[in-house]
């Protein structure tokens, strides 16, 4: 998936199609360091994401999802 910018926040990542839910994941996700706060201090900033990152993230979720599918059928 090609993303217009290096850094975007998650409204902008939605209104390109990617679910809320799945940004939520990835940002919650301690393995990972794709998302943070704009502004750490503040609890209702907008979470920011490193769109590389995300993607290689993505990319990973999708094969073991299908893997997992595999495993059940």
């Amino acid at each position: 998936m090609n993303y217009p910018a290096k850094v975007m926040s998650m409204k902008a990542l939605v209104k390109m199609g990617i679910s809320e839910s799945f940004l939520r994941r990835a940002y919650t996700d301690k393995s990972t360091q794709i998302a943070w706060r704009a502004d750490p201090t503040r609890p209702n900033s907008k979470i920011m994401f490193d769109t590389e990152a995300l993607e290689v993230f993505r990319i990973k979720q999708i094969a073991l999802e299908k893997k997992m599918i595999a495993n059940v059928i």
